[in-house]
């Protein structure tokens, strides 16, 4: 094989690996940047109880929409750069809402479709157990 075509195939190989390595450092930089949306959870004291949480956001409450769990709540919200985040509610013997004057256990509470609310608890893995919902301000 002549010098010069094995010269050739050595710079067309080299401009591979260096496409190659550049697609895999953007990936990797994409994915270094692309967050979870627990990043923005802060903490909370709720003070009936003074419960720790690590959720509070305020958003639309949804039931049965496509994608979902049947019959069970979710809160849809948004955040910096990704909206309609959902968050599958779990709740509780201890889940309290306080929509109207009166606080109720969440099971026995009249929550509907599309009602503005804030909820507080404890997020994990797209999950929320429930302590506390309000109505939003």
């Amino acid at each position: 094989m002549p010098k010069r075509k094995l010269s050739q195939i050595k710079v067309s190989l080299t401009l591979v690996v260096l496409i190659i390595l550049s697609v895999a450092s953007a990936v990797a930089v994409y994915w270094l940047q692309t967050e979870d949306p627990s990043v923005y959870a802060s903490t909370f004291i709720i003070n009936a109880g003074a419960v720790e949480t690590n959720f509070s956001q305020t958003g639309n409450l949804a039931r049965n929409n496509p994608g979902m769990e049947k019959n069970t709540w979710y809160l849809l919200y948004e955040e910096p750069g990704q909206p309609a985040i959902s968050a599958k509610l779990i709740f509780s013997d201890t889940s309290a809402c306080q929509l109207s004057a009166k606080e109720v256990k969440c099971q026995s509470a009249k929550l509907y479709i599309g009602q503005k609310v804030t909820v507080f608890g404890k997020f994990n893995s797209g999950n929320v157990a429930v302590d506390k919902i309000t109505p939003a301000k």
